[in-house]
């Protein structure tokens, strides 16, 4: 996923070196992104302006890959 929207989370500084992270040919930055709330806002945030339009329900599926020692 590209770098923007988990800058503006700073997630992208907070994940530090326990991310993959990969430029493109264009050398712009992207990492796999081990949650997707950053894609999920991106998503909605033109689609829904009132609460009127509220509540919404999302749902990510995937099959979840994890290299540590205890996974959740």
């Amino acid at each position: 996923l590209p770098r923007e929207p988990y800058e503006a989370t700073n997630r992208w500084e907070e994940y530090g070196d326990n991310i993959f992270r990969l430029k493109d040919r264009h050398e712009a930055d992207y990492l796999l992104a081990p949650t997707h709330e950053e894609v999920f806002t991106l998503l909605v945030k033109d689609m829904y302006s009132s609460y009127k339009d509220l509540p919404v329900t999302l749902y990510q599926i995937q099959t979840k890959y994890r290299d540590e020692f205890r996974p959740r």
